[in-house]
Order: structure tokens, then C-alpha cells, then sequence
């Protein structure tokens, strides 16, 4: 959303300009980031308090990067950071954390931007530029079939010197392990800020979660969106009096929320204050299926505050 003006003024039944309560999983434009009535589970990137300053600040997860530098060595990764190109604001959204990688350890040689439409023959370019650096890091922020894509044609140009495929959420769906993907996308590392699935009986919530959904229906999207109805319930259920249960109400309520992990299935995440989480599950395509890597305990996550970082850009 690039306008809230209405979610923000909506007025209620005495014509008070209350807002409507806002429970998204994700928020990319400014404006959504920060507005006073949206709540969301991944809470934004941008330090709303300095989104009229120059520059701004950033707050967010750098995932399993620490990680990646321990095991293959701080000097070892370099390569290549693909940017979702079809809105500026999409590309922002991630422009702090690939940054934040870059000034962890892991060296950009070449980086582009690309359409979530664009088919597997204009990552031609972007391949050749991984084949002639000889690079060992790769990093697509675009959709499940834009990393598909690249995958494939990593493969037919022959390239074998990456040690790190790096994905997030979107590539915790099962088209990247479907029998005409798997062969392409085996061992590309996907880090999640939730029990995977496949762990689901350590879980209540989440084994309900999929009870109900469906395995065939269920990806990072679908759990993080239930979740979010999860943080209404929280909600309503610390206004505690049903007749009291009103816009205002809620909008005051959602705000006191500051450790919410969905039954569990998250790490704690201050989402009444906007605070990212620090959590994560890496896991990495072995023989089609998703397996855990790190931490190595089932049904856990690794919250260490190292997994934060904070950057100062001008983006807004």
C-alpha cells in the first residue's frame, strides 16, 4: 500500500477517525512500514522514528549469513545479489540487508535488478557474470520461480563454484523440491523464522496449522498469515471483555504485544513495537526434501541477537 490514508482515517460508528486495525505479514512501502494501526508479524525494516531523516535507519534479520561465513570462511564467499525490480519499493525493502550481508563478509562482485515475470532466459546474463568471477555466493530475492530459474540456468551453463545458494521464505515452498525441480535446486540453503514444517509434531500449533490447511496448501506465507490471526486472538483475548472488543480497543491493545511466537511456531517477535526478530531455522534441499542444518536440534531456532543488524541508507 502506498496510501493509507483511508486505513488510517476510517471512522467509526460516532464518526471518530479511528483507523482500521492492520495485521499484515509483510509491509514494503514507507508509508505502510510505518503506519500507526498495521501490526505486522514481520515487522518493518525502516526505524519509523527516523523515516523523515536523512539518512534513515534500518533494523532487520541478516539470517543464517553469520553462519555461511563461519562454515566456509569470511573471505571465501563472494557473488552475486539478484533484486526483485517491478517496484521500487520491493527493492528497497531488501537493500538494507544485502548491504549488511556485503559489510559481514560476503564480497558483491556483480548485482542486478529483474522482474518477478522475467523468464529463465534473462538470467543468461546474470550467470555468465557468476561463471566469469567464479563465484562461490549467490542471492536472489525474487519469488520461488525467480530462483528456480536461475538454479536451472546455473546448471545448463555449467556453473559449479557456488558454495552458497542463498534463499529466505519464498523458497520454503515445495515447487523447489518438486520432482521437476529438485535435481536443479539441490543444495540451495533456505532460512526460515519458523519450526518447518516437517518438524510440525514438536508443535501444537503448528501441527493444527496443517491439519487444517493442508500440506499441499501450506508454505511460509500461509503459516506467517495464520499467525497473524494468531496475534488477533492475543489481542482480543487481553482486552479480555467481549463487549469492549472494538477498533479502538484493539488499537491500543496491539501495541502492548511486545513477545509474540505464535503458539510457538515463531520466535519471540516485538511485534506491538515494530522490532524485528532475530530468529531463524536454516535448511538446506537434500534429495528433494528440506533438512534441517542449523541449530541442529529439532524443533528449535537460533535467536542470537548477532542475527540483527542495523544500517543507516537513504532510502525513503
Amino acid at each position: 500500500m502506498n496510501n493509507v490514508d483511508d486505513l488510517v482515517g476510517c471512522e467509526d460508528s460516532k464518526g471518530a477517525a479511528t483507523g482500521i486495525p492492520d495485521f499484515p505479514v509483510t509491509t514494503t512501502e514507507t508509508v505502510h512500514q510505518c503506519s500507526p494501526v498495521s501490526f505486522g508479524i514481520n515487522p518493518p525494516v525502516i526505524d519509523c522514528a527516523t523515516k523523515d531523516q536523512n539518512p534513515q535507519t534500518y533494523h532487520g534479520s541478516l539470517g543464517a549469513t553469520n553462519w555461511y561465513l563461519k562454515k566456509y570462511g569470511k573471505s571465501a564467499l563472494h557473488g552475486l545479489f539478484l533484486y526483485p525490480s517491478d517496484l521500487k519499493s520491493a527493492k528497497n525493502s531488501q537493500v538494507p540487508a544485502f548491504t549488511s550481508q556485503q559489510r559481514a563478509g560476503i564480497k558483491q562482485d556483480e548485482t542486478f535488478d529483474v522482474s518477478g515475470r522475467a523468464p529463465q532466459s534473462a538470467y543468461t546474463p546474470f550467470v555468465q557474470a557468476m561463471k566469469d568471477s567464479g563465484a562461490t555466493y549467490a542471492r536472489s530475492g525474487l519469488n520461488d520461480a525467480g530462483v528456480i530459474a536461475l538454479r536451472k540456468e546455473a546448471k545448463i551453463q555449467g556453473v559449479n563454484t557456488v558454495k552458497v545458494w542463498d534463499c529466505s521464505l519464498q523458497c520454503y515452498d515445495k515447487d523447489l523440491v518438486s520432482s521437476d525441480n529438485a535435481a536443479d535446486t539441490e543444495g540451495q540453503y533456505v532460512w526460515i523464522p519458523f519450526i518447518p514444517f516437517e518438524e510440525a509434531s514438536t508443535n501444537k500449533a503448528e501441527t493444527n496449522f496443517l491439519k487444517y490447511i493442508g500440506k499441499d496448501k501450506a508454505d511460509g506465507f500461509s503459516l506467517q498469515a495464520y499467525a497473524s490471526g494468531l496475534f488477533l486472538r492475543d489481542v482480543v483475548k487481553k482486552i479480555g471483555d467481549n463487549n469492549g472488543v472494538t477498533r479502538k480497543a484493539v488499537l491500543e491493545t496491539a501495541p502492548t504485544i511486545t513477545k509474540f511466537n505464535a503458539d510457538g511456531m515463531l520466535g519471540d517477535v516485538n511485534v506491538g513495537q515494530h522490532v524485528p526478530s532475530p530468529c531463524y531455522a536454516l535448511l538446506q534441499i537434500k534429495s528433494g526434501k528440506f533438512v534441517r542444518v542449523f541449530p541442529t536440534k529439532k524443533g528449535t531456532l537460533d535467536c542470537s541477537p548477532n542475527n540483527l543488524y542495523t544500517i543507516k541508507m537513504d532510502l525513503s
